[in-house]
């Protein structure tokens, strides 16, 4: 059964290295979209239901529910390695997604996404051939904590964690994951003396 039709792209041809905007941000390519189950395979090539040209686009597949919990990419009738993985919270109709993930090759490559069980985003982030790279952002209850930056799965660059009200709390400096400065702040902004402890920064 066919789910969407959107303009299809020539984006598949391009390497997945290059599915990055100037800015790093990954890029979902605008494809046809198709279930699996309607889908025909001929001697491992994929074609769409009447259709004499090999499939390029995104296939899904669906739970017992009508949830997508999987999205693969193809290009002239071949998985062409990208997959988008889909985790919810429960198995019902009514189903708030809880984790979304890109692959390529088997390896973490693309945005990851995670939401609470009422559909807020909580982290934002992307992974590069199976490591952390660029911008993490976190949230709680819709309002933004936390955001760093991984340079190959390491800390890089300032990590600002944000106070409930909107202040900074803190400000650390990494090099090669390791912390070289730290700045804090109390609940009225103003400037305090540090205190560090492995799973918590703070004013004294």
């Amino acid at each position: 059964m066919k789910y969407s039709l959107i303009p299809a792209s020539l984006f598949l041809t391009i390497a997945i290295s290059q599915n990055y905007d100037e800015t790093g941000v990954f890029i979902i390519p605008e494809v046809e979209q198709w279930n699996l189950e309607g889908m025909i395979k001929k001697n491992g090539v994929l074609f769409a239901p009447q259709s004499m040209e090999p499939f390029s686009g995104m296939v899904f597949e669906m739970d017992g529910f009508g949830n997508v919990n999987a999205q693969r990419y193809y290009f002239n009738g071949a998985f062409n390695g990208v997959e988008n993985r889909i985790e919810y919270y429960d198995r019902s109709s009514w189903s708030e997604k809880k984790k979304e993930t890109f692959y390529y090759d088997g390896k973490r490559h693309g945005p990851y996404l995670e939401w609470d069980r009422y559909g807020d985003k909580i982290i934002e982030g992307y992974y590069k051939e199976g490591k952390k790279d660029g911008r993490w952002t976190s949230w709680l209850d819709g309002i933004k904590i936390e955001e760093k930056t991984f340079k190959n799965d390491l800390k890089e660059g300032i990590l600002t964690r944000w106070y409930e009200n909107g202040r900074i709390k803190y400000k650390v400096t990494y090099k090669n994951d390791a912390s070289i400065k730290v700045k804090c702040w109390n609940l009225s902004g103003y400037e305090c003396t540090c205190f560090t402890y492995p799973d918590e920064i703070g004013c004294l």
